[in-house]
C-alpha cells in the first residue's frame, strides 16, 4: 500500500468562532482555511491540521476525528476494501477539490482518508 500518514484531527465544537479564536490567538496555531461559513476552520502546523467543526451532536458521536493523507484515494480505497476494510460509502470529491472517504477500524471507530486536490 502507498504511504499513509496522519494529517488531521477533528475537534468538534458548539462555538466555531470562539474555538477559532482560542486555537489561533491563545494557542500558537495558524488559520489555514477559514471555512466558518461552511461549518469548519482548519488550523495547524506544517505537519498536522486541527479541523474545527460545528457539532450538531451527531458528528462527535460517529467520528474519532483522525484523518490520513493518501496520494491516491481511489487506489487506497480499492486496496483496503480488498483486505476487508468496511467503508462508509465511496470516495467523494468535496467542494474544495479534495476527496474524502470514511472507513471503520476493527472496533467500529470511524476514520477518514483524505486526498488533497491536485
Amino acid at each position: 500500500m502507498e504511504s499513509m500518514k496522519p494529517c488531521g484531527i477533528r475537534i468538534w465544537t458548539n462555538d466555531l468562532v470562539k474555538s477559532r479564536a482560542f486555537y489561533s490567538e491563545v494557542l500558537p496555531f495558524e488559520v489555514k482555511i477559514d471555512g466558518a461559513e461552511d461549518g469548519y476552520v482548519i488550523i495547524g502546523t506544517d505537519s498536522i491540521d486541527l479541523i474545527l467543526g460545528n457539532d450538531d451532536g451527531e458528528w462527535s458521536a460517529r467520528h474519532t476525528g483522525l484523518s490520513f493523507w493518501v496520494d491516491d484515494i481511489q487506489a487506497s480505497y480499492r486496496e483496503m476494501a480488498s483486505k476487508g476494510v468496511a467503508f462508509v460509502g465511496e470516495p467523494e470529491q468535496q467542494f474544495w477539490g479534495g476527496w474524502l472517504v470514511d472507513f471503520k477500524d476493527c472496533s467500529g471507530n470511524t476514520l477518514t482518508l483524505v486526498q488533497n486536490p491536485d
